[in-house]
């Protein structure tokens, strides 16, 4: 049984029964926020477990169409600073050996999800996932999987690969 002057709603922080309803209708607010985020998850790793499903199902898929930011969206401070971002990472990833600087993407100016660390995990990326990057960066998406991993490396600025193709 609860003390005098509380309700069962309250968590026992609230000492009026009052102040406690609103109170409780504060608390449930994140478990709303919980439950929209346990609902997107699930969603997107369902997306995900689809896109692995086409893949298996096209190996030879047709490229996306590329994406190419707008004049405004290019003329854009976020869009600047992104830019920036990706040359300084870049630069660090011609001078390093290991580890690869995550890049920034051209359509949400945020950094690309499940980018790979290291210059060994773009070689097991899905075909999907480098496309997926390969269109965050804005660049031509290549035929063949060889030539999207080479695309990758050298937008990635990683100098370790003496000889890219030509792209004629």
């Amino acid at each position: 049984m609860s003390a005098p002057g509380r309700s069962r709603a309250s968590t026992g922080l609230c000492r009026s029964q009052k102040h406690s309803a609103s109170c409780a209708s504060a608390q449930s607010i994140p478990r709303r926020l919980y439950f929209n985020n346990l609902v997107d998850d699930i969603w997107a790793h369902k997306r995900q477990a689809d896109r692995l499903a086409a893949e298996e199902h096209d190996a030879n898929s047709r490229p996306t169409k590329n994406f190419k930011p707008s004049k405004k969206a290019r003329s854009s401070f976020a869009f600047q600073v992104v830019v920036r971002m990706n040359e300084k990472a870049r630069f660090s990833n011609a001078n390093s050996k290991a580890d690869i600087a995550p890049l920034y993407s051209l359509r949400t100016y945020k950094a690309i999800p499940d980018f790979p660390r290291t210059v060994s995990e773009i070689d097991e990326l899905s075909l999907a996932s480098l496309e997926d990057i390969l269109y965050h960066l804005g660049t031509a998406i290549p035929r063949g999987r060889s030539s999207k991993r080479w695309e990758l490396l050298a937008e990635i600025g990683w100098w370790g690969l003496r000889s890219i193709p030509s792209r004629t």
